[in-house]
């Protein structure tokens, strides 16, 4: 079950980090691997990178949070952070438009 407070954590270090157009997706029940997705645009790799180590740093060794695992490079436009209940797609504007995640997840809620 996804857990709320981890939610309001990941957002609140997006927020902070000035992520931009930060939606949530609730899919539990819908996905076989995550609760929420949450989807977000970061406008250069060095921010991109920014959160990514922050939300390493604040989830690696948490006592009720786990981060399973982190893939792509900032460079690339898109990074995934899996922490198992939630998880989190950073994507540059143009990848965003691209591939199409909030459609494809707005169906899959709506399902």
């Amino acid at each position: 079950m996804a857990n709320k407070s981890l939610k309001t954590i990941v957002v609140k270090v997006l927020e902070d980090k000035q992520a931009e157009t930060i939606t949530v997706y609730n899919v539990k029940g819908q996905s076989p691997i995550t609760d929420i997705m949450i989807v977000a645009t970061i406008n250069n790799s060095r921010k991109m990178d920014a959160i990514v180590n922050q939300l390493r740093k604040d989830f690696v060794h948490h006592p009720t949070h786990r981060l399973h695992h982190i893939e792509g490079k900032s460079e690339s436009g898109w990074m995934v952070v899996d922490l198992y209940d939630v998880v989190i797609h950073l994507m540059d504007a143009p990848t965003r438009e691209k591939m199409n995640l909030d459609t494809i997840l707005q169906n899959q809620v709506k399902a």
